[in-house]
């Protein structure tokens, strides 16, 4: 995924916990700010956690001055440096899935207990099939670099018995919302990504 998105990564050498400090610090404020929050209420999808969490990232954490270097993290970041933002779609690239399959004579894979038809002129070849983890439903067949176009399922996958049931919905909860305050300033700031249209894009 870093290397779809551009990214180094850099290892800490061992035996040298100051380079680690700073990722352990934001999870401790994490863990001890944010998390507690989830429970009044609960996020109800990924979409609303995206929104609470961005919420409270930039109306909370990153508002609060560092003891360290006196200034608030989004005053610091302003100051300059090497800034790449990436768009939605590459960032909904570099987490998509990447399968191997076969292609039969029929000119069908297998994916999931079920039969997928792949674009025309890739009979007997290895192809990639791409896909979203959260919409593992809807293939984009590849081979090597280019692609080919989506995958069309041709028969429907046999429900598993035993499979266990969906967990019960966690009862409503009660009292105020820190995070759903904090999403109140987030569009005159900036436009909300949307989430939600996000995940229902293929």
């Amino acid at each position: 995924m870093l290397a779809r998105l551009g990214a180094r990564v850099v290892h800490t050498p061992p035996y040298q916990p100051a380079g680690k400090g700073k990722q352990e610090r934001f999870w401790g404020s994490l863990q001890a700010s944010f998390l507690p929050e989830l429970a009044v209420p609960p996020a109800d999808s990924l979409g609303q956690l995206n929104t609470w969490f961005a919420a409270w990232l930039e109306e909370h954490y990153h508002r609060r001055v560092h003891g360290t270097t006196g200034e608030t993290p989004v005053a610091r970041w302003g100051t300059g440096g090497v800034h790449r933002p990436q768009t939605l779609e590459q960032i909904r690239a570099a987490f998509r899935v990447v399968v191997d399959r076969h292609v039969d004579q029929t000119g069908q894979v297998r994916w999931q207990g079920a039969r997928w038809i792949v674009p025309e002129g890739l009979l007997q070849t290895t192809v990639q099939l791409h896909y979203d983890p959260h919409h593992p439903d809807v293939l984009t067949v590849w081979q090597q670099d280019p692609g080919w176009g989506p995958a069309v399922r041709s028969d429907q996958a046999v429900p598993d018995p035993a499979a266990p049931a969906a967990p019960a919905a966690p009862p409503p909860g009660s009292g105020l919302s820190y995070l759903t305050l904090l999403t109140t300033p987030q569009p005159a700031r900036r436009p909300a990504v949307a989430y939600a249209a996000a995940e229902d894009r293929p």
